[in-house]
């Protein structure tokens, strides 16, 4: 959660976030942490949004999120309603 918080504040970039949150789901899934209600809900929509992202802006096709989008869409997932 620390790092969902540092990339929507603006404080790790897109690249670092992408990979620390792709580290650490598979090392908890691999604990067997599950989740469950709304914290479950985020890391799913967390999940979706990053399978429209490409970490090398080189393989980036049309339609793939830029850093920007990334960030713009992680914030409105963790903006409080």
């Amino acid at each position: 959660m620390s790092l969902l918080s540092a990339f929507a504040q603006g404080t790790c970039t897109a690249a670092d976030f992408a990979d620390g949150w792709w580290e650490a789901r598979r090392a908890a899934h691999s604990q067997g942490e599950r989740t469950s209600g709304a914290l479950a809900d985020l890391l799913d929509r967390v999940f979706m949004v990053l399978e429209d992202y490409t970490l090398d802006p080189e393989l980036r096709e049309p339609g793939d999120l830029t850093d920007s989008a990334l960030r713009e869409r992680i914030r409105h997932l963790v903006a409080p309603t």
